[in-house]
């Protein structure tokens, strides 16, 4: 073997490989820089002229002696057998080529399926729990992971388990939720996991009002419920979901309401002691009302079917989109402190149809008494009364309980019928009936006149 020249040996010395790369940048001038890139280039020869004097023929080349015994080849993944399946009835999971082979975890904990509604385990729970969970962690722990579920375990990845290690003391609970699951809660215990449940949503409540969805819709569909009738019409319906039902809350035993939708008219259902009616698309059609007084530098409204609509001043017309179902429509417009109604239609279209309906306003302006109000089961609470109004000389007060109006009871009434009740032609007298706790029964006349809403 040839020895290399001592060009080479004398230049590797004077200047070393790791001043080579800079040397340009260090020289002052174009003439160093040349005299850099010429030495560069003979070290570069040398040492490949090196490298190919040490490496000999391909032919002789030998591969490395490994002493010891081979490397170990990692044994196959078992799949479920049989007996992990009967140890956890609740937890049986469907297993695919990429749960099967996953990316070795940092945490393990054993799985518990727990009812959402009772609190109670779930041993015989019989759905099938997902492969994967993305769950978005809570305070304190910032972050989220894709969990696997396999064989009655959660595997925890790396990057998760590395900040639940970083707990207080290394214990504690941490909740998250899985967008398409629901809550899941992970127990760490002295740097270990001891459990990580899943909150399953089991059978709703027994004295719940559960209203299903029909073919179609789903929880994310309804952005609302409102009462169709009754003295809370227009006003939300407490509810919450409860799976692939809606629950409703806080509602009398039988009702009517509205169910709002993210596209498409309102859906109407009603619920009573045999339960309550699925929300189903009916079918919708169009209906075109007409105002021909609207009016004049003002705006005017279009309300029912369970929905209302705004006409700008000028306007005399809107379209409306309703259910296929019978349902009531009306217009109005801002008298002072009232409402100036028109007379009550009922449509009852078919699906796709398009019909016409004229809403005329009265012709004269709405007067009325001067009093806030809360409608009521049996009775309607005055919440206020109005300086310089009818009421206001009459000596209504805050609180009293209005039972009936002009010999007609209120008790239960819409808010629309009771204005219409209280209000009539300027001039006209009211016998309202009032009936205090612990008090006899006064009965009070007073004359309608116009009320501004500024009094």
């Amino acid at each position: 073997m040839k020895r290399e020249s001592s060009n080479c040996r004398i230049s590797a010395v004077l200047f070393p490989t790791r001043y080579i790369r800079t040397m340009p940048q260090r020289l002052p001038n174009t003439f160093h820089r040349t005299r850099a890139a010429a030495i560069s280039a003979l070290l570069a020869g040398c040492l490949l002229a090196f490298m190919l004097m040490r490496s000999g023929p391909a032919g002789d080349r030998k591969a490395p002696t490994v002493h010891g015994p081979p490397p170990a080849t990692p044994p196959a993944r078992e799949q479920a057998s049989s007996g992990d399946a009967r140890r956890h009835p609740a937890l049986a999971i469907r297993t695919t080529a990429a749960a099967s082979a996953p990316q070795p975890p940092m945490m393990v904990c054993p799985l518990e399926a727990i009812d959402a509604g009772s609190g109670e385990r779930l041993d015989e729970y019989d759905a099938t729990l997902p492969e994967f969970i993305q769950v978005a962690f809570q305070p304190p722990i910032i972050a989220s992971a894709t969990i696997t579920l396999l064989d009655g375990e959660a595997h925890i990845p790396k990057h998760a388990a590395e900040r639940l290690q970083h707990l207080p003391f290394h214990e504690g609970t941490v909740y998250g939720e899985d967008p398409s699951l629901g809550p899941v809660s992970i127990t760490v215990e002295q740097g270990a996991c001891t459990r990580l449940q899943v909150f399953v949503i089991g059978s709703p409540p027994p004295d719940a009002i559960a209203c299903a969805l029909g073919d179609g819709l789903g929880t994310e569909d309804i952005t609302r419920l409102s009462y169709a009738a009754g003295p809370r019409a227009g006003q939300t319906i407490d509810n919450r979901s409860w799976g692939d039902v809606i629950l409703l809350e806080g509602v009398g035993a039988e009702g009517e309401g509205w169910a709002h939708r993210t596209e498409g008219p309102p859906l109407p259902f009603g619920w009573g002691p045999e339960g309550c009616d699925d929300l189903a698309p009916v079918g919708s059609a169009r209906v075109t009302v007409h105002i021909p007084n609207p009016p004049q530098g003002a705006p005017a409204w279009v309300g029912g079917c369970g929905q209302t609509k705004y006409l700008e001043p000028g306007n005399s017309s809107v379209e409306l989109e309703v259910p296929a179902v019978p349902c009531a429509l009306e217009a109005w417009r801002i008298d002072g402190a009232f409402r100036a109604l028109s007379h009550l239609e009922t449509v009852d279209p078919e699906p796709n149809a398009h019909l016409m309906v004229t809403l005329p306003l009265p012709e004269e302006r709405t007067a009325g008494l001067g009093i806030q109000f809360r409608p009521g089961e049996e009775f309607v609470r005055i919440t206020g009364v109005l300086p310089n109004t009818p009421a206001w000389e009459a000596g209504l007060r805050r609180g009293d309980r209005i039972v009936a109006i002009d010999g007609e009871a209120v008790g239960g009434l819409e808010t629309s019928d009771f204005i219409v009740l209280g209000t009539g032609l300027e001039g006209t007298l009211a016998e309202i009936e009032i009936q205090n706790e612990d008090e006899p029964t006064e009965i009070i006349r007073i004359e309608r006149a116009l009320v501004d809403r500024r009094m």
